[in-house]
């Protein structure tokens, strides 16, 4: 079995899941007293949100380092929106880089979609580093209108970040989902990994993807080898 790597703490709420996620799939593939071999290396988050990209790097570099010297064969990165930064932090290291984005492109195409609406941090709907790498995959991505990317940030940096979940953030989630279904979209990506937090699969009908137990399947599947 190999040993991954986690740059966790961003945040720690959703690390906790990546944690459980993997080690359940290795459990129940494995059996027995089976879990992962596995470092983990917990960023104070506080020292990246808000701050300039450069400083960012720096957290992440310094945290794939002490993954490598920790014993990890390959890493991964327990945050969406900081894959900005991948390039940067994967050059830093001599170990391969699991990217969030490729895990769920494959799970998307396995199941036969082609158009996607993405939710994330506002940075992450936005911008082109998480867009163009699911696109050059061949799917037709959507984001939100304005109005609801600023929405959906909020909630993410000021209520799931730090642990607060409200019921009715929860059920404005499903409604914005549902009015791009009505515009196209054949599934959404739950392309923050605190979203997961916010909405289930068990809950509605249209197809969920999401991030955080997506990667967590292809972690697994990967150090099983």
């Amino acid at each position: 079995m190999k040993t991954v790597g986690l740059i966790g703490g961003t945040s720690w709420y959703s690390t906790i899941d990546f944690y459980k996620n993997i080690n359940t799939y290795v459990e129940e593939t494995l059996g027995g007293h089976n879990s992962a071999k596995m470092v983990i290396v917990n960023v104070n988050m506080e020292e990246i949100v808000g701050k300039p990209g450069e400083q960012q790097v720096e957290v992440l570099k310094q945290a794939a380092r002490q993954l490598q010297a920790g014993g990890a064969e390959c890493f991964s990165l327990c945050s969406n929106g900081l894959h900005e930064h991948v390039d940067d932090v994967a050059a830093a290291v001599h170990i391969p880089f699991i990217h969030i984005a490729d895990s769920v492109a494959d799970a998307i195409l396995a199941e036969g979609y082609k158009k996607a609406l993405l939710l994330g941090a506002r940075y992450t709907m936005e911008a082109g580093f998480y867009r163009e790498k699911l696109e050059k995959r061949g799917l037709e991505i959507m984001i939100p209108d304005r109005d609801d990317r600023v929405f959906i940030n909020n909630v993410i940096y000021n209520e799931a970040t730090v642990g607060v979940i409200k019921p009715e953030s929860s059920a404005r989630f499903y409604e914005i989902a549902g009015k791009y279904v009505d515009q196209g979209a054949e599934c959404v990506i739950l392309g923050c990994t605190e979203i997961g937090l916010l909405m289930q699969q068990q809950y509605t009908d249209i197809p969920l993807f999401d991030s955080t137990s997506i990667q967590s399947r292809a972690i697994a599947r990967l150090v099983i080898g």
